[in-house]
């Protein structure tokens, strides 16, 4: 008897990669091997490389259903991106290839995102912003030939996407990102006219908080595992400093000084803030890092000492409030939007909530700050005028 054939993937070198052995398994499938795209856009931007979307790094068969990469349902999800990148690029490095901005606008776009990346020196974040909305836009404004073009084309992009069953925020994320382009031409004369790009209704909705006694069990709650320990810590810093994923994410040792009670964040655009935390959470977080088995760079570092990713984190958030029971639906950023809230109502100073949340503008602390239903219903009973009839009664 023959020997039994061996699978196609152990025919493979040692040396070979995921990214080769996932252009392999797409180009069996079927597909060009180069269907590759940006990640970083739906997750908040927070990555400077470009991922394929629906496969996993680790795991590069993740995202195939029998042999189709087109019943992916994150590839279905994604279907608006067109013509894709080949592998896992840096953004930067995306940007110094003039093929990926056709046209004349195209070349402009590439060079209002040089200039933003060497005058206003923005992060990474920022890049990846800037060109995933002008693959969003890009089939359109290439084609554009002079102003008036330029002006029909946004218009027309604007409606190509609005049709992609994306939410209105997503929408006009994009909008914002062309509307700076806009009034970059209209600065530098490329175009002699204001071109205004029309915004997506949103739905003003009423963010749910943490409960005293939800926050009350998660603070009480007595972690069973190193991991669970992990994210429980993490938790309680977020209530109580109101720090934004990423921030406590990269936080390193150094970073937290236990004497003062404050902890040395880095917020969005590279602003450095200190942010005082309560006796409780010193004391949890310098429990949690004494306990820890190794001295990782990073304080919530992974097993392997990198740090947390956001879909991971908010996973093990998601199980942290089941075990807490807790029954308002949690995510990273509503840990900071109790804090905020409870801190507002229970009559804190919104001056010193903007330093500590770190905010340029009291404006945006305002977005935070909810009138408690308490509070609306004292003041109903006081000055309504049915309630006013009823105690003359």
């Amino acid at each position: 008897m023959g020997s039994p054939q061996k699978s196609p993937q152990s025919k493979l070198p040692p040396t070979f990669n995921s990214f080769k052995l996932l252009n392999v398994l797409v180009s069996r499938a079927g597909l060009e091997p180069a269907t590759l795209c940006l990640k970083g856009v739906r997750y908040g931007r927070h990555t400077s490389h470009f991922q394929p979307f629906g496969f996993s790094k680790r795991n590069p068969r993740k995202g195939l259903r029998d042999g189709n990469p087109k019943k992916s349902k994150n590839l279905r999800r994604r279907a608006h991106w067109a013509k894709l990148v080949e592998g896992p690029m840096n953004a930067r490095v995306w940007i110094a290839d003039p093929a990926n901005f056709p046209g004349r606008f195209g070349a402009l776009m590439r060079k209002f995102i040089q200039s933003r990346m060497l005058h206003r020196n923005v992060t990474d974040s920022t890049v990846v912003w800037y060109c995933s909305s002008w693959i969003a836009f890009r089939e359109q404004v290439s084609q554009a030939k002079d102003e008036s073009d330029l002006r029909q084309k946004l218009h027309d992009g604007i409606m190509i996407i609005a049709r992609r069953n994306l939410k209105p925020n997503t929408v006009n994320c994009y909008v914002r990102c062309m509307q700076a382009f806009t009034n970059w031409l209209l600065e530098l004369e490329y175009i002699k006219r204001p071109i205004r790009l029309p915004k997506q209704k949103v739905e003003e909705r009423i963010l749910k908080v943490l409960s005293d006694d939800e926050v009350q069990r998660i603070v009480d709650f007595r972690p069973t595992s190193e991991a669970q320990e992990r994210i429980h810590c993490a938790t309680v810093l977020m209530l109580d400093a109101g720090l934004r994923a990423q921030e406590w994410i990269n936080l390193r040792p150094n970073d937290v000084d236990f004497q003062a009670r404050t902890v040395r964040v880095f917020g969005k655009g590279r602003r450095e803030r200190l942010t005082p935390m309560s006796e409780l959470t010193s004391g949890l977080l310098h429990q949690y890092l004494a306990t820890r088995k190794c001295d990782y760079d990073y304080v919530f570092a992974t097993r392997n000492g990198t740090p947390m990713s956001k879909r991971s984190a908010l996973r093990m958030l998601k199980r942290l409030a089941i075990s807490c029971g807790v029954t308002t639906s949690l995510n990273l950023h509503g840990c900071r939007h109790t804090m905020a809230s409870i801190f507002a109502g229970s009559g804190g100073n919104l001056a010193h909530l903007q330093k500590i949340l770190g905010h340029r503008s009291i404006t945006t602390t305002m977005r935070y700050v909810h009138t408690q239903i308490e509070d609306a219903q004292r003041e109903h009973r006081k000055h309504s005028p049915i309630a006013r009839l009823k105690k003359k009664q």
